[in-house]
C-alpha cells in the first residue's frame, strides 16, 4: 500500500483491495481517488462540516507556526488568551503539549461549538416541549421545577431550546393539551364504543377539597377493552343522591354517552347507590371489592382483640429504628435463603387484605420477632402459642379471598365474567374448610371465622347466578362458559335471554342489509359476470329463521373448546384476543360481546386514579387549583 502523506488520510483509509478507492472512517462509505484528493475533501465539508473545519484551522496553524522562541511564544498566548474571550479554552493544564497543539485544540473546540449552536426546528420543539410536560403529566412533578437552579441547568444542554417560564407551562400548554386530547378521546369514543360501563367514585384530598371520579370502559373495534377518564372534577356541593345523580348526567352527556352506559359500579354508599339506581335509572351493582371487604371485616370482627395485639406491636416497630434494625439483623444472621431481610407490615383499616398481609408477615418473622421482643424492655402484649397458631390458620382461611380480591381488581382485562365464577369458587372453598379431614383440626374461633365468611358470601351474593348482565359476561367468556353455574334454572334463564339478543342482532342486520339493496342504484343496460356470482350467493344465504340460526350459533360456540384460563407462560389469556380470532365464525355472538361484555365489576379504577390525584397533589404542589388538578388527572389517565 502506498505511503500516506496528506493530511486528508487521517479521516480516510485506502482500500488495500482496490485501487483509487478510500474509505470515509465517520460513515464508512466508499469514494474514488485518482491523483488528487479534491473528492474526498469535498464529502468531508459537505458530510463531516465540524471535522472538516477543525482540519482547516489545524492546517492553518501548521502552516503559521513559527520556531518556538520565547517572543513568538508571548504573541501566540496574546493571540490565544484574546480567543478565550469568545469561547474558546487553552488547556494550560499540560504545558509540555506543543503550543500548536494547543492552539489548535482551543480554535477547534470554538469553531465546533459556534457550528452546534443552531435553531431548532418548529416540530422539534414542539417534541420537546411535550417531552417536557410528561415531567407534570406523568412523574407529578411540580410546575416550579423549571424556576429551579438544577433543572435549569440541566435544560442547557438540549441544543437550541429555551425552557419555558412556570406561567406558561400552567396556564397556557398544559390547557392546550388538555383541550386537544379531550376533543382526540371524545372522537375515537363516539366512533369505537357500543356501549360504556361507568364506575365512578368520590374522595377528599389532603386539603380537604372533595372530587369526583368517572371511568367509561368499553371494547372498540378490534375487540380491545378499553378505560377511558371521563372526569375527575371537583365537587363543592353535598354528596346528595340528586347532586351525584345531576353531576353523572352532565357528565354522560357532555361525552354523548348517556344513551350507551349499559352498567354502572359504585361502592354501596346509600347516596350513590340511589342516585344510579332511582334517579337515573341505570343498571347498578356495588363494588365486588367492596363487598368482599365487608364480608371478611364482619368475619374478622370476633378475633379483634388478637388483632389488636398485632397492630400494637408492629406499631412499635414502625416507631423504633432500633427495633427495626435488630429485626433486620437477626435475620441476617439467621437467614437460610439469599433473599433480603423483610420489615412488618401495619393494617390500614379500610382494606381487609391489609390485615391478611400483616397477619402473613407477622407469622413469617415468628421467630425473629419473639427474639427482639424478648431483648426489648417493653411491656408488650402477650402473645402466646394459641395465638400465633391461630394466626397461622387464618393465614390459611384468607388467602383465597386475597387472591380473588387480587384478580377481580386488575385493570388489564374486564372483570365482569369473574363475578360468577369467584363467588362459586370461594363458596366451595369454605365448604372444604368446614368439611375436609385436613382442616378438622381449626381452632374454634377460626372455624367461626370461616362459617362467618360463608354465610357472608352466601347473603350478600344470594342472586349473582340470575343476573342477566354477569350471565351473559360469564357464558361469552371462552375461559368459563356455563362451567361454575350452579343453578340449572338460572342456566335455562340466561340461554333464553342469550336467543334473545342473537336474533335481535340477526333481523337488526338483516333490515340494514335490506335497506342497502334497496338504496343500491341499478346500472340500466350494463351486464356482469359478478352478478351471477351474487345471485348465486343469495340462493345460498343460511336458511331457516332468526330463532334457529340463533339456537345453531349458540349450540356450536357452547360445544366449542374452552380457553384455557392461563397460557405457558402462566398469564391469563385474553378472552377479547379470542373473540378476535373468532368473529367470523360466530358474527353475532361477537357482536354481542362488543356491546354486552363491557362489564367491570369493582370500582377500582376509580380508587387507582384518586391514588394517583393524590400525588399530583402533594407536598410540593399543596397550592394547586382544583382546575389544574382536573386536567392533569384527565391527561395522566388519556395521554
Amino acid at each position: 500500500m502506498s505511503r500516506k502523506t496528506s493530511e486528508i488520510w487521517t479521516h480516510f483509509d485506502k482500500k488495500d483491495n482496490a485501487v483509487g478507492v478510500a474509505v470515509c472512517k465517520y460513515c464508512n462509505n466508499k469514494f474514488s481517488f485518482k491523483s488528487t484528493t479534491g473528492n474526498l475533501n469535498s464529502h468531508l465539508k459537505r458530510a463531516h462540516a465540524s471535522v472538516y473545519l477543525a482540519k482547516q484551522n489545524i492546517s492553518e496553524l501548521n502552516e503559521n507556526a513559527v520556531p518556538s522562541t520565547s517572543t513568538a511564544e508571548a504573541n501566540a498566548l496574546d493571540v490565544a488568551t484574546a480567543s478565550t474571550s469568545t469561547g474558546a479554552v487553552v488547556n494550560q493544564g499540560n504545558q509540555n503539549q506543543p503550543l500548536v497543539q494547543r492552539l489548535c485544540a482551543a480554535k477547534r473546540q470554538r469553531t465546533i461549538q459556534a457550528y452546534a449552536t443552531k435553531k431548532i426546528t418548529p416540530d422539534e420543539k414542539k417534541r420537546i416541549d411535550r417531552d417536557l410536560l410528561d415531567l407534570f403529566i406523568l412523574d407529578y412533578q411540580p410546575f416550579r421545577i423549571v424556576e429551579d437552579k438544577g433543572f435549569k441547568k440541566y435544560s442547557k444542554n438540549i441544543p437550541g431550546y429555551t425552557l419555558p417560564c412556570r406561567q406558561t407551562i400552567s396556564t397556557t400548554m398544559i390547557p392546550a393539551l388538555y383541550a386537544d386530547t379531550l376533543n382526540k378521546t371524545k372522537e375515537i369514543v363516539a366512533q369505537d364504543a357500543l356501549s360504556v360501563c361507568l364506575t365512578t367514585d368520590c374522595w377528599t384530598s389532603s386539603q380537604t377539597e372533595s372530587y369526583i371520579g368517572v371511568t367509561a370502559h368499553y371494547i372498540d373495534s378490534n375487540f380491545e377493552p378499553k378505560q377511558i377518564l371521563l372526569e375527575c372534577k371537583s365537587l363543592n356541593e353535598s354528596h346528595t343522591s340528586s347532586n351525584l345523580a345531576r353531576e353523572l348526567k352532565r357528565v354522560t352527556d357532555e361525552w354523548n354517552l348517556t344513551q350507551k352506559v349499559n352498567f354502572a359500579i359504585s361502592d354501596n354508599a346509600r347516596n350513590i347507590v340511589k342516585a344510579i339506581e332511582t334517579e337515573l335509572e341505570w343498571k347498578h351493582y356495588g363494588c365486588y371489592a367492596h363487598t368482599l371487604n365487608l364480608i371478611v371485616t364482619a368475619a374478622l370482627r370476633p378475633l379483634d382483640e388478637l388483632m389488636d395485639k398485632v397492630k400494637n406491636i408492629v406499631a412499635h416497630f414502625k416507631r423504633s429504628t432500633s427495633a427495626t434494625d435488630m429485626l433486620l439483623s437477626y435475620q441476617l444472621k439467621n437467614m437460610t435463603d439469599s433473599g433480603e431481610p423483610k420489615r412488618l407490615v401495619q393494617q390500614v383499616p379500610t382494606r381487609w387484605n391489609s390485615t391478611y398481609y400483616m397477619l402473613r408477615r407477622f407469622s413469617l418473622l415468628k421467630e425473629a420477632v419473639k427474639h427482639c421482643m424478648a431483648l426489648i424492655e417493653k411491656d408488650w402484649p402477650e402473645i402466646n402459642a394459641l395465638d400465633w397458631e391461630t394466626m397461622s390458620e387464618l393465614c390459611t382461611v384468607l388467602q383465597p379471598f386475597e387472591e380473588i380480591t387480587s384478580s377481580i381488581s386488575g385493570d388489564e382485562y374486564l372483570s365482569g365474567s369473574l363475578v360468577i365464577v369467584v363467588t362459586n369458587c370461594l363458596k366451595e372453598v369454605c365448604d372444604d374448610f368446614l368439611n375436609k379431614e385436613e382442616y378438622k383440626l381449626f381452632y374454634p374461633a377460626v372455624v367461626d371465622v370461616i362459617t362467618s365468611l360463608q354465610r357472608g358470601l352466601k347473603e350478600r351474593f344470594s342472586g349473582v347466578e340470575h343476573s342477566k348482565t354477569f350471565g351473559l359476561c360469564t357464558l361469552l367468556d371462552p375461559r368459563f362458559k356455563l362451567l361454575c353455574f350452579k343453578n340449572e334454572h338460572a342456566v335455562a334463564e340466561l340461554k333464553k335471554h342469550v336467543h334473545m339478543l342473537i336474533i335481535g342482532v340477526i333481523n337488526k342486520n338483516q333490515l340494514t342489509e335490506n335497506v342497502i339493496e334497496e338504496e343500491r342504484p341499478v346500472t340500466a343496460g350494463k351486464v356482469s359476470a359478478w352478478n351471477k356470482f351474487d345471485e348465486l350467493l343469495q340462493k345460498n344465504k343460511p336458511q331457516g329463521n332468526a330463532q334457529a340460526r340463533a339456537i345453531r350459533e349458540l349450540h356450536m360456540y357452547l360445544d366449542d373448546e374452552m380457553l384455557p384460563r392461563k397460557n405457558s407462560e402462566g398469564k391469563w389469556n385474553s378472552p377479547s384476543q379470542w373473540w378476535r380470532d373468532h368473529k367470523i365464525i360466530y358474527p353475532h355472538l361477537s357482536h354481542l360481546f362488543r356491546s354486552k361484555c363491557n362489564i367491570v365489576a369493582t370500582s377500582v379504577p376509580c380508587e387507582r386514579l384518586f391514588s394517583k390525584t393524590g400525588l399530583i397533589i402533594n407536598d410540593r404542589r399543596c397550592r394547586l387549583k382544583p382546575q389544574k388538578v382536573e386536567k392533569l388527572a384527565f391527561l395522566n389517565a388519556n395521554s
